[in-house]
Protein backbone atom coordinates (compact mmCIF):
# COMPACT_ATOMS: atom_id res chain seq x y z
CA UNK A 1 0.00 0.00 0.00
CA UNK A 2 1.01 3.73 -1.00
CA UNK A 3 1.40 6.31 1.74
CA UNK A 4 1.72 9.93 0.82
CA UNK A 5 4.53 11.62 3.40
CA UNK A 6 6.09 14.70 3.28
CA UNK A 7 9.72 15.31 3.57
CA UNK A 8 11.43 18.03 6.39
CA UNK A 9 12.08 20.19 3.10
CA UNK A 10 8.28 20.24 2.43
CA UNK A 11 7.90 18.11 -0.49
CA UNK A 12 5.51 14.97 -0.76
CA UNK A 13 6.10 11.60 -2.24
CA UNK A 14 4.28 8.47 -2.40
CA UNK A 15 5.95 5.32 -0.51
CA UNK A 16 5.45 1.88 0.28
CA UNK A 17 4.12 1.39 3.84
CA UNK A 18 6.96 -0.65 4.99
CA UNK A 19 9.40 2.01 4.63
CA UNK A 20 7.25 4.51 7.15
CA UNK A 21 8.55 3.44 9.97
CA UNK A 22 12.21 3.68 8.95
CA UNK A 23 11.05 7.32 7.78
CA UNK A 24 9.58 8.22 10.82
CA UNK A 25 12.81 6.90 13.04
CA UNK A 26 15.38 8.26 11.23
CA UNK A 27 13.33 11.84 11.35
CA UNK A 28 13.04 12.23 7.47
CA UNK A 29 9.83 13.20 7.39
CA UNK A 30 7.36 15.72 9.29
CA UNK A 31 3.75 13.68 8.76
CA UNK A 32 1.85 11.20 6.51
CA UNK A 33 -1.68 10.65 5.29
CA UNK A 34 -4.05 8.16 7.35
CA UNK A 35 -6.79 6.95 6.13
CA UNK A 36 -8.74 9.67 7.73
CA UNK A 37 -6.74 12.37 8.07
CA UNK A 38 -3.27 14.10 8.01
CA UNK A 39 -0.60 13.34 11.02
CA UNK A 40 1.89 15.19 12.10
CA UNK A 41 4.99 13.70 13.38
CA UNK A 42 5.72 14.84 16.96
CA UNK A 43 2.46 16.33 17.41
CA UNK A 44 0.30 13.42 16.88
CA UNK A 45 0.51 9.82 18.24
CA UNK A 46 1.97 7.53 15.93
CA UNK A 47 1.68 3.49 16.68
CA UNK A 48 5.04 1.55 17.30
CA UNK A 49 6.96 4.88 18.09
CA UNK A 50 7.54 3.89 21.53
CA UNK A 51 11.10 2.63 21.76
CA UNK A 52 12.78 1.99 25.61
CA UNK A 53 10.05 2.39 28.25
CA UNK A 54 11.61 3.59 31.31
CA UNK A 55 8.74 4.80 33.15
CA UNK A 56 6.25 2.44 35.62
CA UNK A 57 5.04 -0.54 34.41
CA UNK A 58 0.92 -0.15 34.81
CA UNK A 59 -0.03 -3.21 34.04
CA UNK A 60 2.86 -4.69 36.18
CA UNK A 61 1.49 -2.59 39.08
CA UNK A 62 -2.23 -3.29 37.91
CA UNK A 63 -1.27 -7.39 38.38
CA UNK A 64 0.62 -6.56 41.51
CA UNK A 65 -2.25 -5.04 43.22
CA UNK A 66 -5.05 -7.44 42.30
CA UNK A 67 -3.16 -10.21 43.05
CA UNK A 68 -4.66 -12.56 46.22
CA UNK A 69 -2.07 -12.40 49.12
CA UNK A 70 -2.32 -15.77 51.03
CA UNK A 71 -0.83 -16.17 54.52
Amino acid sequence: MMILVRYLDGTYDMVMNYHLDDLIRDNRIIGFERANRWVTIGLDPVRGSGGIYLGQDRRLVEEQESSPVFS
